[in-house]
């Protein structure tokens, strides 16, 4: 804004002169028909002055005509093939009051040169008024600059930026962004939040840096690493800064015009145990090298980076303006005094921080609103602001200590987010509520399995023959009793027996290796095993009494058909389910009565079924998902229809089994979910009312195609072992606005917390890990008490100091409406396909291979939505990669060990692991598997080889497969195989068996068994049943 007596034409002048002055003004670019642009200083360029007279209107129309004016004149674009990329316009809003409005493109001047030009603009005005000639030093030529960048060392600067980017392939997730990125051809729209710090607070900080011996600039960017560290959970981050590009040591440089301005990529790691000091020094000193070798552009950078082409390598830019004039950039004229100073900055970033700092500090944040709620901005804002003043309030803390809450944000987080309070009965167990509902029901349908059907009363009656039995054989409250059988209605006795006899029990899957088995055993000291004759032979030898339903049941016809007298209480433990462990072996989780309880009287109180449901048991009974299968139908007078063994795995099979049953609620890990909707008799379940899923992330495109397909509600459900089931819940919409599934909100009576490192809880927006309290909280580990005090710790946020809280180690954040979105892991524990897994205790089972240095397992993603696991090797001391010894045989070592979805698939040897400065495995710089076949390739010889082979290349996303490579080698896992053999189907009209792919997975086998049941006029496969040894089948190793 310009007040006093304004000429105009004086002003137009004199600006026509600047641009006559320098060469940048009267630069312009071509591109048409060139593979690299042009850059053209034009000789003559006649700039244009815009002048408006709104003096007559009121000054509220002034305001409203000036925003309208400044939202068109920022998204009017300029035309490159003409100069000058600059448009002034003098708006008159009384005699001696004028706006006036300077745009120009970043393409020809940087922040630096604008006082410049403006100091000039204003010395030739004054100079016009006193019919003078300006007293001005020859512009310094931009070709000095030019000639100086071609004489730099590209090489050296390639090696400083590779070493620096080493192992950063992803960017850092914008914080707070309703979506990380537009589709393409979407062109975002712009807002703008001001945040303004005080001029006390920024004279501390000025203090702070000079004790320090750190810039303003280096705590500026410190703050905003830290925030993006905070929001995404990360503690490597990278951000897009700029630097003036102006070399110190080219004379005059200071004083040239035009565009130097370099933005480059700041990594920048967060330590959290270390000194605010220590760290922000650490950063000084990154930056101090960087200086050397700043003139690289972007470009150069990415393509010498490990970020994908075509991916921008940062969301967010931080631009601190600290430039030479900047302080005397508006001092007042001979006639003109200029006030009220305002800009607005683009750039081609979803988020951009301008940061100038005066005697106050402004922070300027750009943001697109395509991609940020404007509260989430402010919010952000206010969290930068805060950490500021943290940081001045105690600059000795450590980084992990500054807190980002206010006392109402926290009373907002920990009271009013977990409002969970309900009341349900608290003298229950699982027996006596199936026994309540008994009463209610006894002879309604039950249990389905096979064509056979039994009651209530029926089913009551053999569960509690069992139960005296056990009783008679000693079990007790707390002991803990095998169950190891298939899925049969004798699974569903042997459980219901132990509960109703007091015991608690263990599910023993027959699939799982000996050896697994037998740590259970041993670590549980199981006294009591329930197996029946289609397993019983896979059952390790133990000191267990062992009881095979199969061969007596003669044994149980004389007990009584009465319920046991009640000796368990809430209490008491229900069942433990032993969850894969870091340290090699798995570990058992123990569960009240109390906890379960609550979960199944919490799903009765969201889920109104009016006692009719039919729900199918599907769901391994070693994973605890299958608890509500087991007995929350039975609670409410519900059918239980339960799948066949293996069926679990076939969709079409699944399919046929809820249009015969009419099932109406059924749950799916979301992996099989998507393999399930890609079966086109999917479409002809229309009895699904209710579709649960669990078990991993629910990806929002998933939904999609759930909705596009199903009238059915899909909800998505969240929770540990550790804590009976699940402890969030949502249910999700159609048509969401927000295209991501969060898990929700707690259910009755749970507390979820979520914690920084430094042990307060995350403002809304800020990742932590989460916590989990209330009435569902396991016991602990069965006989593992150092590892119990370690994840099950006192609530440091309850009054009750028997209240306890379990750490999870998932990596969450709270949305703007209070929901949980789930970001991850802290640690090295993954779910793959719905499967809880420590990778350390893959890499112990590795390592305890005597020609095995080191080992570390990650998850790859081989395809869409086809991850693997990956093992990387160092070959023990003497041994070479190509010395390794078979992997195949590691591979049947680790069978023996592990759950088959535990073994590697692939398998990478290399000499050395790359390393983080703290000496840690940098995983993040571990190459990528080369996902080939190892075999020679041989050619499809006939229509049905090339037709199996075409749909093996489609399905894993393969550029070329031989007749004997084997299926699992090129990246295949079970549910892939679902899908092929439904392919075969569909584009070959003959349905193979799920086992034969086991058997012999290569396309010539495949070939001879579709050969063969053309010529036998067999169409229907069936679904048998994947042995272990079946599923043992593994691809190749990958070197």
């Amino acid at each position: 804004r310009l007040s006093g007596a304004l000429d105009a034409g004086h002003f137009a002048a004199a600006w026509q002169q600047a641009v006559d002055r320098n060469t940048s003004l009267r630069t312009s670019f071509r591109f048409d028909g060139l593979d690299d642009p042009v850059q053209i200083v034009n000789r003559d360029v006649s700039v244009d002055l815009q002048q408006l007279d709104w003096s007559a209107d009121s000054e509220e129309t002034q305001n409203a005509r000036l925003s309208e004016f400044l939202e068109q004149d920022q998204n009017t674009r300029f035309d490159f093939n003409n100069a000058p990329l600059l448009r002034l316009a003098l708006i008159r809003l009384g005699d001696h009051d004028h706006r006036f409005v300077w745009s120009f493109h970043h393409a020809i001047l940087d922040g630096w040169s604008v006082p410049l030009i403006l100091k000039e603009v204003f010395a030739i005005y004054d100079a016009l008024c006193a019919g003078t000639d300006p007293s001005l030093p020859e512009p310094a030529p931009f070709s000095n600059y030019l000639l100086w960048l071609n004489r730099q060392d590209n090489a050296s600067a390639e090696t400083f930026w590779r070493q620096t980017l080493q192992g950063f392939s992803a960017p850092t997730p914008l914080p707070g962004a309703l979506v990380q990125q537009l589709p393409p051809g979407v062109e975002p729209n712009y807002a703008e939040n001001l945040l303004q710090i005080e001029a006390e607070t920024v004279s501390q900080l000025r203090e702070i840096a000079q004790q320090s011996r750190v810039t303003l600039n280096t705590i500026v960017q410190g703050v905003w690493a830290l925030l993006l560290s905070r929001y995404s959970g990360e503690d490597d981050v990278m951000f897009g800064a700029t630097t003036s590009g102006r070399p110190a040591e080219m004379d005059g440089v200071a004083q040239m015009i035009g565009l130097f301005l370099n933005t480059l990529p700041a990594r920048v790691r967060v330590d959290g145990d270390a000194g605010l000091i220590e760290w922000l020094q650490e950063i000084q000193a990154q930056q101090l090298e960087l200086r050397q070798y700043e003139f690289a552009s972007l470009v150069e950078v990415q393509g010498w980076s490990d970020m994908p082409r075509g991916t921008q390598m940062f969301g967010s830019m931080l631009a601190f303006e600290n430039y030479p004039d900047m302080e005397t950039m508006w001092t007042d004229t001979d006639s003109i005094t200029i006030r009220e100073v305002d800009g607005f900055d683009r750039t081609n970033f979803p988020l951009t921080l301008n940061v100038a700092a005066f005697d106050m500090m402004q922070v300027r944040m750009v943001y697109s609103t395509d991609m940020f709620a404007d509260e989430a901005i402010t919010r952000l804002a206010d969290h930068f602001r805060i950490l500021i003043e943290a940081l001045v309030d105690n600059p000795a803390a450590r980084v992990a200590d500054l807190s980002l809450l206010t006392p109402d944000e926290r009373h907002h987080l920990l009271v009013e987010l977990n409002d969970t309070a309900t009341e349900f009965p608290q003298d229950v167990t699982l027996q006596t509520l199936f026994e309540d509902q008994v009463a209610r029901t006894p002879d309604a349908e039950a249990l389905v399995f096979a064509g056979e059907s039994l009651s209530y009363r029926e089913f009551n009656a053999r569960a509690n023959q069992l139960a005296h039995w056990l009783q008679q054989a000693g079990a007790r409250p707390n002991d803990l009793i095998g169950v190891h059988t298939e899925r049969s209605f004798e699974m569903l006795i042997a459980i219901y027996g132990v509960l109703k006899a007091g015991a608690a029990y263990v599910p023993l899957d027959p699939e799982y290796p000996e050896q697994r088995l037998q740590h259970m055993l041993e670590d549980a000291e199981v006294s009591i095993i329930l197996t029946h004759s289609a397993c019983a032979d896979r059952l390790p030898a133990s000191g267990a009494r062992v009881f095979n339903h199969s061969t007596g049941a003669a044994h149980l016809d004389p007990l009584p058909t009465t319920n046991p007298a009640p000796v368990a209480g809430p209490t008491d433990l229900a069942y433990t389910i032993f969850t894969s462990g870091s340290t090699g072996r798995p570990k058992g989780v123990m569960n009240e009565h109390r906890g379960i309880c609550n979960r199944m009287l919490w799903q009765s109180s969201v889920f109104d079924t009016d006692g009719n449901v039919r729900a199918m048991q599907k769901t391994p009974y070693s994973f605890d998902v299958s608890l509500w299968e087991l007995f929350w139908p039975l609670q409410t007078g519900g059918t239980l229809v339960i799948a066949k063994p293996g069926g679990h795995r076939d969709s079409r099979y699944l399919c046929e089994l809820i249009q015969e049953q009419r099932i109406d609620m059924i749950h799916f890990v979301p992996s099989m979910l998507q393999v399930f909707l890609q079966d086109p008799n999917a479409t002809n379940c229309p009895t699904i009312r209710h579709v649960l899923c669990s078990g991993e992330a629910l990806p929002y495109d998933l939904t999609e195609r759930f909705f596009a397909i199903s009238d059915a509600e899909l909800h998505n459900l969240y929770g540990p072992t550790e804590a009976a089931i699940e402890v969030a819940y949502w249910r999700c919409e159609r048509d969401s606005e927000v295209p991501a599934v969060p898990i929700g909100f707690p259910t009755a009576n749970t507390k979820l917390y979520i914690v920084e490192e430094s042990g307060d809880p995350a403002p809304v927006g800020v990742a932590g890990e989460l916590w989990i309290g209330g009435v569902q909280v396991a016991r602990g580990y069965v006989n593992r008490p150092e590892l119990t005090d370690e994840r099950f710790i006192a609530d440091p946020f309850s009054d009750d100091p028997a209240a306890r809280v379990y750490r999870t180690g998932d990596l969450v954040r709270y949305r703007d409406d209070g929901a949980i979105e789930y970001l991850g892991r802290i640690d090295h524990q993954v779910k793959l396909r719905g499967f809880r897994i420590e990778l350390g205790e893959i890499e112990a089972a590795i390592d305890a291979n005597e020609s095995v240095a080191q080992s570390v397992v990650m998850v790859r993603e081989r395809s869409a939505g086809n991850q693997q696991l990956v093992a990387y090797l160092i070959p023990a001391i003497g041994d070479t990669p190509d010395t390794m010894p078979n992997i195949e045989t590691l591979q049947k070592e680790l069978g023996r060990q592990l759950p088959d979805y535990m073994v590697p698939s692939v398998f990478v040897t290399l000499e050395e692991f790359p390393l983080l400065s703290n000496g840690k495995v940098d995983r993040k710089a571990l190459p990528e598997p080369e996902w080939v076949s190892e075999r020679e390739y041989v050619a499809p010889r006939n229509d049905i080889e090339e037709t199996l082979a075409r749909i093996w290349q489609d399905i894993l996303d393969v550029e070329q497969v031989g007749i004997h490579d084997d299926f699992f080698a090129l990246g295949g896992h079970s549910l892939i195989a679902i899908k092929l053999v439904a392919r075969v189907l569909e584009k070959m009209q003959v349905d193979v068996p799920l086992d034969k792919l086991f058997e012999t997975p290569t396309v010539a086998a495949l070939a001879d068994t579709v050969a063969a049941r053309r010529d036998s006029g067999q169409t229907d496969a069936g679904i048998a049943p994947i042995t272990r040894k079946q599923r043992r089948r593994r691809r190749k190793p990958t070197k």
